[in-house]
Order: structure tokens, then sequence, then C-alpha cells
């Protein structure tokens, strides 16, 4: 699919530094809804769960494995119904692993970058954000 969100050639490099080192600013940003403690426990909890040999659907059924004991729903539809219930979804943890991952909001497709980037790349980066979401503001 066409990048919509690219406008110039000269855009690129912002939009794909996260692939290269040379490039790449570790500097995660979090979603208005997420605070730093909650997201300091997801990229935590992440890490325990965090396995490369995952497929697709593997690596997704873990993030909404962890959902729940976090206080998230798996189901956006539910927090769309209840949202007093929860600190938010499925989504909103996933946003918080790819800030962590590429001090991003969005991205294309999340697994695909974290194969690319490997398991020690990855999980540097999410040690890196851990510390971040976990300091004192």
């Amino acid at each position: 699919k066409p990048r919509k969100d690219i406008a110039k050639w000269s855009e690129t490099k912002d939009f794909v530094s996260y692939f290269y080192s040379e490039f790449y600013v570790h500097s995660p940003v979090l979603p208005e809804n997420i605070s730093r403690a909650d997201a300091a426990e997801i990229v935590k909890k992440y890490l325990e769960v965090f396995d490369t040999n995952d497929d697709k659907q593997q690596w997704f059924d873990r993030i909404k494995d962890m959902c729940s004991p976090l206080g998230y729903t798996p189901n956006v539809k539910e927090y769309k119904q209840n949202p007093e219930q929860f600190k938010g979804h499925v989504g909103d943890v996933s946003s918080v692993i790819r800030s962590a991952i590429t001090s991003r909001l969005n991205t294309p497709d999340l697994h695909a970058i974290i194969n690319i980037l490997g398991e020690d790349e990855v999980k540097d980066r999410l040690q890196k954000s851990l510390k971040i979401f976990s300091e004192e503001m």
C-alpha cells in the first residue's frame, strides 16, 4: 500500500529511522491515556513473555493475554461498551510496546519490525524504555 503519511522523499528517513541504529534516537512517547507507571508495567510484562519464535498470531495472543492482569481489556468492543471498567484496551498495550521499540505510535506491522530488528535489539530497546518509564518525573 502506498504510504499516505509521507509526502516527500526527504521525510522518509524520519519514518524508518528505527530500522537503523545510526539514525535511530530512542525517545519513546506514550498515548495520552497511559501513565508512565502503567507503561513501565506493560514493558516489564512484555519482556517476560517476549519470544522471537512466535508467529504473528502467537505474538498478538501474548499481548492479549497480558491485558487483563494489567487492567486492560483484550477486546476493543468491550472497552467501548464499558470504558470505566478498564485502563484501556489491547490497542493501548500494543501502542506502548510499539513506542518502546520504535519511539513511534504509528508504524507498519510491529511483529515484522520486531523480526527485522532481532531479539537483542528489541530487548535492549525495551530495557531502555522500561528505565525511562520507571524514572520519577
